[in-house]
């Protein structure tokens, strides 16, 4: 599992990006599952499409302008994503940091997650595994009425990022939290009705 040690709450918040100690082999993973991207998934297409291809074949246009940009699309995303999987995204609730605190354990139980590690405002959860060599991990900052949060992936040899994983947690979370912010609004209002 990654570890995370040592996340900087407030300078994470402040630039939402997820700082943590980092071990050199992050920044190895990185580069060279990067350059393992660009290569074989943009630059090698590239290559095929413009010297491989004979256009006059239905199969070779079939693979050079349906299978080859499906192909570079994959390198590219997953690129950006390796550049930005440590981007927090944020959510606006109209709670407090305990009760959004409360609603992520909530939100925990129900799907399935674990909490691995709960400190102060930060609280870090494990997907369920369905593979033990990939485990994903949750990363979620809570200041005031703000959550912060980001989706890793962890696997064995390499540290990939996620490629829709996250944003199924995304729609997930804020369903969740929208759900749980409507039912205490609604719960305050007929509090409210009773006492009158």
């Amino acid at each position: 599992m990654i570890p995370l040690k040592d996340i900087q709450f407030e300078k994470s918040v402040a630039t939402r990006k997820l700082h943590y100690s980092k071990s050199w082999t992050v920044y190895l993973d990185v580069i060279i599952y990067s350059f393992a991207l660009i290569v074989g998934f943009v630059l090698c297409p590239y290559l095929m499409f413009t010297y491989e291809l004979d256009f006059e074949k239905v199969n070779d246009r079939f693979i050079g302008y349906c299978v080859l940009p499906l192909v570079a699309f994959y390198g590219l995303y997953m690129t950006i994503r390796t550049f930005t999987q440590l981007r927090l995204k944020k959510i606006q609730t109209n709670q407090n940091s305990e009760q959004n605190q409360q609603l992520i354990l909530n939100f925990a139980k129900t799907q399935g997650y674990t909490v691995r590690r709960k400190h102060k405002n930060c609280i870090i959860l494990d997907q369920p595994k369905m593979n033990e060599n990939y485990a994903r991990t949750a990363v979620l900052l809570v200041k005031n009425e703000e959550i912060y949060f980001t989706f890793l992936q962890d696997n064995s040899k390499l540290n990939t990022p996620t490629f829709i994983t996250h944003l199924i947690f995304d729609w997930r979370l804020k369903n969740w939290i929208k759900k749980g912010g409507y039912y205490t609004r609604q719960t305050a209002n007929a509090t409210i009705v009773k006492n009158l």
